[in-house]
């Protein structure tokens, strides 16, 4: 049976709810639970899981719910028990390790070294506090959705003026010199430096370098739309020159789904006046040739795939120049004939799922 429980006002990320789904899913009795914030997305989602439910209507972006198929309807208590201590633990295990703060005076006074602050934060609060973060010369990462798009422009204007950079809104992840932000892949420290607007490419691009002995300098996720006409790569083109001046980064690669024409025409510029040479990671485009640079090593070189992009950007750290599009996709000698068949596949990110989709299409 079916119980849905909305909690009002109560607002939780994306992290804390998966790690609670979990929790609850291991009690005795839970056939299924799911346990989202009411945002519409989340309630196509819950839909489609066979979770949806009339109750679900009710429930705004602030609020939690908690849909659960249970075997008796006297463990309902038990479930929201469990829940509850949950939450109640996860907050007093964050207050162990870190002073709290009630506004962003108290924090700064508690961290002043502190240059980067992390909004996870219902949405239509988010330009208000990114903006006070700006105001103090500080970049800001954004992990919360349902931002305003002419929210994330004024924010992302504002940034670009005083140098500084605004990761998201619904950035997933991060790692700025060794510290990781949010989801973030366990890869060792390196010599290449990724910038994203997609963070599962940026997650799967830093696990397949590691995977070949190489690591990361720092990855700066941008947040989806910023390749969008409105925000033109605003972050994008920031974090490109900070990664162009950093000495630690020998290598860049920037991925992202294709970005709309002209502003893919300003990254491509941008790429090409660096002096260390770069991958660029447009997945779903089919590229052309390499382009050389002004030596050996630089240059700008256009991947397939994000395991291209990886092996592109490990070769040219280590003093290797690609020729011409060797790389092939790993496909089978033998592939069954497809014809008036579908292939269905679950991805856990757009990129990726686009990626394949494109793949499967060529072959």
């Amino acid at each position: 049976m079916l119980r849905t429980v909305i909690r009002k006002n109560s607002y939780q990320d994306s992290i804390t709810l998966m790690l609670l789904t979990k929790n609850i899913a291991a009690l005795e009795g839970v056939a299924k639970v799911s346990v989202m914030m009411g945002t519409p997305a989340n309630k196509d989602i819950l839909a489609a899981g066979g979770l949806g439910t009339p109750e679900l209507a009710g429930a705004g972006p602030n609020d939690i719910a908690l849909v659960m198929d249970l075997d008796d309807e006297k463990r309902v208590e038990t479930v929201l028990a469990a829940a509850d201590e949950f939450l109640q633990r996860q907050g007093r295990t964050g207050a162990q390790s870190e002073r709290s703060a009630r506004d962003w005076g108290q924090a700064w006074a508690a961290r002043p070294e502190a240059n980067i602050a992390l909004l996870s934060i219902p949405g239509a609060y988010v330009e208000n506090e990114a903006d006070q973060i700006l105001e103090e010369g500080r970049h800001v990462f954004i992990f919360s959705d349902n931002v305003p798009l002419e929210a994330e422009k004024r924010l992302k204007d504002k940034a670009a003026a005083k140098g500084l950079l605004v990761m998201g809104p619904d950035c997933g992840t991060a790692l700025i010199r060794g510290v990781p932000f949010a989801f973030t892949n366990a890869v060792p420290r390196g010599r290449i430096g990724l910038v994203g607007a997609s963070g599962t490419g940026l997650q799967e691009i830093s696990t397949q370098i590691a995977h070949r002995g190489e690591g990361v300098a720092q990855a700066i996720g941008v947040g989806g739309r910023d390749i969008s006409a409105l925000i033109k790569a605003s972050t994008m083109k920031t974090a490109l020159a900070v990664l162009a001046g950093d000495p630690e980064v020998e290598c860049l690669v920037v991925v992202a789904k294709p970005p709309d024409p002209p502003v893919r025409e300003e990254i491509m510029s941008l790429l090409r006046a660096i002096e260390k040479p770069c991958v660029a990671a447009f997945v779903g485009e089919r590229p052309g040739a390499h382009e050389k640079g002004r030596n050996v090593r630089c240059g700008l070189y256009l991947a397939d795939t994000l395991e291209e992009a990886a092996e592109l950007a490990v070769a040219l750290v280590r003093g290797e120049a690609p020729e011409g599009r060797a790389y092939q996709p790993r496909l089978p000698a033998d592939l069954p004939d497809l014809s008036g068949r579908t292939i269905r596949g679950l991805y856990a990110g757009g990129t990726l799922a686009g990626e394949a989709a494109a793949q499967l299409t060529r072959a």
